[in-house]
Formats: structure tokens, C-alpha cells, sequence
């Protein structure tokens, strides 16, 4: 997995993504909301957890190869501990639009070819 399975920054994602980056409307995300494990994961969750939204089946559909590729790979990497937190104790609340943005970049994740 390797460099596939690498945790890019933002600015790491905007070269990796190209024009593609443009896409997403990105979902401001309030870090303290975040259990501090996952802050890194912000850039993917701002970019891929767009809920309800049409342009989130269009990222899906025009994702390069090699995004997608990163993208299943960062989670997976992530899901055991993400599932701790995503089926935890929030899971019983009103959700909150962090909760939602990294539960559908989960989603996004196992969805991409």
C-alpha cells in the first residue's frame, strides 16, 4: 500500500487531485468537533463528505484513478478507529455536521471503483 496509503495535506491533495480539486465545495469543518486522532483526516472529510448533494455521485464518477486509490486507502487504514468513533456514543445523538462529512467520506471511500 505504501505511498497509495500515504495521508496527504491539503496542499498535497490540491497536487495529487489537479483540476478535480475544484470540484468539491469543500465542507468547513470545526476541528474541536473531531476527535484529535482524525484531525488529519479534515482535507478528505472537507473534500468527500458532502451529504445529500448531487456533486457528491459527480466526485465519485470523475475521480482520477489514482484519488480514489488514496482515498480507499486512507480509510481503510483509518476504519477500525473510525468506526469507534462513528458507531459510538455521537452515533445516538443528533448528528453533528462533522459526524455527518466523516461518515460520508467513509461512504465515499467503499464507493469509489
Amino acid at each position: 500500500m505504501g505511498e497509495i496509503a500515504k495521508v496527504l495535506t491539503r496542499d498535497e491533495m490540491k497536487e495529487l487531485y489537479g483540476h478535480f480539486y475544484e470540484q468539491s465545495p469543500k465542507l468547513p469543518l470545526d476541528r474541536g468537533r473531531i476527535p484529535e486522532r482524525f484531525c488529519l483526516l479534515v482535507p478528505y472529510a472537507e473534500f468527500w463528505g458532502i451529504p445529500d448533494d448531487p456533486s457528491y455521485e459527480d466526485l465519485l464518477q470523475d475521480a482520477p484513478l489514482d484519488v480514489q486509490r488514496n482515498l480507499k486507502a486512507v480509510v481503510v487504514r483509518f476504519d477500525k478507529d473510525l468506526d469507534e468513533w462513528l458507531a459510538g456514543p455521537e452515533a445516538d445523538a443528533p448528528p453533528s455536521p462533522e459526524y455527518i462529512a466523516f461518515s460520508v467520506m467513509r461512504l465515499a471511500a467503499f464507493d469509489v471503483r
